[in-house]
């Protein structure tokens, strides 16, 4: 979920910039408030969920204009233009992600084994989020450490 709200709102934070540089060219005042505010707010709501940003914008010839942008180590808008190789980047690299979904799987697990009504269910889900660790390290997600780790945590919870 967290994943796609980052997709969500870094595209959101792009589109907005877009509408903004063309808005303030223009010297489209209030569209370019409008469109700087936009940024602003999906700016914070990244922050809300835990990311690190952060953005700017300046007065040019009486409109707002979105001067930089800055998602966790990618700079997606500098001096007021868009790098969309950041923008791709940062798509692809975004932060957490591996490490985001693994919690939501394990979440999952962790609710299904209480609830499952036989043994053999609660085995079932306990090797199930045990084998979607296997597949994170398998896919060189995560290091063979950090497998060995969130496995020793997990064994806790063996039923």
């Amino acid at each position: 979920m967290k994943a796609k709200m980052f997709i969500s709102l870094v595209k959101s934070i792009v589109k907005s910039t877009e509408f903004n540089l063309n808005n303030a060219d223009k010297l489209d005042v209030v569209r370019s408030a409008f469109t700087a505010g936009a940024v602003k707010a999906s700016a914070q709501a990244l922050r809300d969920l835990g990311y690190e940003v952060d953005h700017g914008d300046w007065e040019d010839r009486g409109c707002l204009r979105v001067g930089y942008v800055r998602i966790g180590s990618q700079t997606i808008v500098k001096n007021s233009v868009i790098d969309y190789t950041a923008v791709e980047k940062l798509m692809k690299d975004r932060p957490g992600s591996t490490e985001e979904i693994l919690a939501a799987v394990r979440e999952e697990a962790e609710r299904m084994v209480r609830e499952a009504k036989s043994e053999s269910g609660k085995l079932a889900w306990y090797f199930t989020h045990c084998g979607e660790i296997e597949m994170c390290r398998f896919l060189g997600l995560i290091s063979e450490d950090r497998r060995h780790e969130l496995e020793a945590e997990w064994k806790k919870l063996h039923p």
